[in-house]
């Protein structure tokens, strides 16, 4: 018999089955390649994406053109302060890297074409609730429809630190699944989205980043961290 044995290992994450793009696993002091847009800045390690006022609309995007055509996974951990409204967006984008979309029920997002959209969202402004998620495309009031997110336990409204890991699958069929979890509490929103986005115009030579926006009721929305892989598999998918 002989004995086997590993004496130390290294490894980069996104290097397998994908590629890294936007890597900030431990915050954003000193980052580059951002678009920051809309009062949207850097504070301390953290992505400050609206500053507690009303009536604010900012958008982050990162700068090279990154979209695959394959499909991506991303991972953040976000702050919502005491998560007042409205709440903020994952965005895809093959508009411009300024864009920035409406205020309040807007997201950040509305109105910005060649765009597809996850949604996380504090206030009620068309029936959607208090605590809601959602994807939308070409620019759509993120409103309706929307996912209750109630259910799982998971309060965006709690104070507590959230992780948020979107999957995009451009294979048959294709789906966007978003899974936010509770850090502090450890409840887990599991949700799958079938949105038609093949014929965007331009998608997969877009943008990749987070919009944000407050109305009426002003919030504190921060993004601690984010990573970016895109993912190269062919068809069929591994298994």
């Amino acid at each position: 018999s002989s004995a086997l044995s590993i004496s130390n290992w290294t490894y980069t994450p996104g290097s397998l089955p994908g590629t890294g793009v936007a890597n900030f696993p431990v915050g954003f002091a000193g980052a580059t390649k951002l678009a920051l847009n809309g009062g949207a800045a850097i504070n301390g390690s953290a992505l400050q994406l609206t500053h507690g006022t009303q009536f604010e609309s900012a958008s982050v995007f990162y700068i090279p053109k990154t979209l695959p055509n394959n499909g991506f996974n991303s991972d953040f951990d976000f702050d919502l302060g005491k998560g007042e409204g409205d709440g903020f967006t994952f965005t895809l984008q093959n508009n411009h890297i300024s864009s920035v979309g409406g205020t309040g029920d807007g997201l950040g997002y509305s109105g910005i074409p060649n765009s597809a959209a996850i949604k996380f969202d504090l206030h009620s402004n068309a029936g959607e609730g208090t605590n809601s998620a959602g994807v939308y495309i070409n620019g759509a009031l993120p409103t309706v429809p929307s996912v209750d997110i109630t259910p799982s336990g998971v309060n965006l409204h709690s104070g507590h630190t959230f992780h948020a890991h979107i999957q995009y699958r451009a294979d048959t069929p294709s789906a966007i699944n978003l899974t936010i979890t509770d850090l502090t509490v450890y409840k887990v929103f599991e949700a799958t989205f079938t949105p038609d986005i093949h014929g965007i115009p331009s998608l997969y030579q877009g943008f990749v980043g987070f919009t944000a926006g407050t109305g009426e009721t002003p919030s504190s929305i921060k993004i601690l961290n984010w990573t970016y892989v895109r993912l190269l598999y062919t068809s069929p998918s591994p298994r």
